[in-house]
């Protein structure tokens, strides 16, 4: 696999600040490390997608940002479900959603008693999310299995 990442962080800095923070350019070197030493053609076919169209940016593209943005998924999702690489902060925001869903349940457990009391389930679904997500995020960190999405 080739490696890029000096050549994805110059196109980066090239990019206007406002373009570069929305699409987050540097998550495809920081993927394109985590991989490099495996020999996965899709994924390498993936990233080199993205790099193609990385390097159309520069002109402000706007049918370039979408393809760049839907490879760029493709790609987070094929690294996830191959090697159970995670971009940092996903695990914490899906467990945070799903800790709102189960504190959105206790919250309806509580109107039966009282209807003020409705507000009290979210926080503490909240709290449980953030301190499982945290917990798995941790985790993967130990396992090495967290990437940067700069």
């Amino acid at each position: 696999m080739i490696d890029l990442r000096t050549e994805i962080k110059e196109l980066s800095d090239a990019l206007p600040k406002g373009l570069e923070k929305r699409l987050k350019p540097r998550t495809l070197a920081s993927i394109n490390d985590k991989v490099l030493d495996k020999n996965d053609q899709e994924i390498e076919q993936l990233i080199e997608e993205a790099y193609h169209y990385l390097k159309e940016l520069r002109s402000d593209n706007k049918p370039a940002q979408k393809s760049f943005r839907k490879t760029m998924r493709l790609l987070k999702s094929k690294v996830r479900e191959t090697y159970g690489y995670i971009e940092k902060g996903a695990l914490v925001s899906e467990y945070m959603s799903i800790g709102i869903g189960i504190g959105l349940a206790f919250g309806a457990v509580f109107v039966a008693f009282n209807p003020a009391l409705i507000a009290i389930g979210l926080p503490i679904g909240v709290a449980i999310g953030l301190g499982v997500g945290q917990q798995k995020e941790n985790k993967a960190d130990e396992d090495n299995k967290l990437y940067d999405s700069e």
